[in-house]
């Protein structure tokens, strides 16, 4: 008999930053991900004057919901925010928002918590 596994909803999980982030001058958010893991790897690259960092520049909805991906918020009250500031130029709201958490936690730049940490 199979074993039944524990579903567990999107919307009430909380999303956690994993990478560091700036502010470009445009007032949209820029991801820093470390190009490189390795220490090693790191250092070297830096003695020879390359970045360590790619840049992944987020528009004007990704760059809100990633600044309410700060751990104490779900993602249905990250989604009920973006409803209320952009109305339904995002809609469907939640179909894009799950989309847009999924594709953060497959590259590591969020993690996802069942309960927020204030």
């Amino acid at each position: 008999m199979a074993k039944k596994r524990d579903s567990v909803n999107l919307l009430d999980l909380v999303p956690h930053p994993c990478v560091e982030w700036e502010t470009n001058s445009h007032d949209k958010i820029d991801l820093l991900v470390p190009k490189f893991r390795h220490p090693l790897i790191r250092r070297w690259m830096k003695r020879l004057g390359k970045s360590n960092t790619i840049r992944i520049h987020l528009d004007e909805f990704g760059s809100y919901a990633w600044l309410k991906c700060d751990g104490r918020r779900t993602v249905y009250q990250i989604g009920n925010e973006l409803k209320d500031r952009f109305g339904t130029r995002i809609d469907p709201v939640f179909d894009r928002l799950s989309a847009f958490i999924r594709l953060l936690i497959q590259n590591k730049l969020i993690f996802m918590d069942s309960e927020s940490r204030n």
